[in-house]
């Protein structure tokens, strides 16, 4: 599992890079807090309320 967020400038050069990557040490705490997550996103509707923006492109 490999989660990342990536900050670019306008030219496309990466700026910041946030990597967070499973190992032996702390794939237990990455479980349990997707885990959390997904309970209350698909069983608590906790983003029932949440009005996303409609799509730029089409």
């Amino acid at each position: 599992m490999l989660l990342y967020h990536i900050w670019s400038d306008a030219e496309g050069m990466c700026k910041k890079l946030n990597l967070l990557v499973a190992t032996n040490h702390n794939i237990a705490g990455i479980e349990k807090s997707l885990m959390h997550t997904a309970k209350q996103v698909f069983e608590d509707k906790a983003l029932e309320g949440l009005k996303l923006p409609d799509p730029w492109i089409k």
